[in-house]
């Protein structure tokens, strides 16, 4: 997530899914072969949203992961990996020096 710049939660609906796109191709390019994640938008009735992950492990659903919402986005972990700006490096090599 943090390879992405900040997801601004005020964004209309077609913002925010493209948003969620772009972090799915990541997580799964991320995860072991038999993982795989899909992200997907839900509003819910007090005008805000919540990011429902699906998980399937061997083809099989994985219900322990919760929705992401509005409490998340505002967190302090969130924020904190954000302000690193780790997007910016998104698409540059990376090399480990001794």
């Amino acid at each position: 997530m943090c390879l992405l710049p900040p997801l601004d939660t005020s964004k209309s609906k077609i913002v925010i899914s493209d948003y969620l796109s772009k972090l799915t191709d990541l997580v799964n390019i991320n995860t072991p072969i038999n993982c795989s994640y899909d992200l997907s938008y839900q509003p819910l009735e007090d005008n805000s949203f919540q990011i429902v992950v699906n998980k399937k492990v061997n083809g099989i659903p994985d219900i322990s992961v919760l929705p992401l919402n509005k409490k998340f986005f505002s967190s302090k972990i969130y924020n904190h990996l954000m302000s690193l700006n780790l997007h910016k490096y998104s698409n540059e090599t990376l090399t480990i020096k001794k």
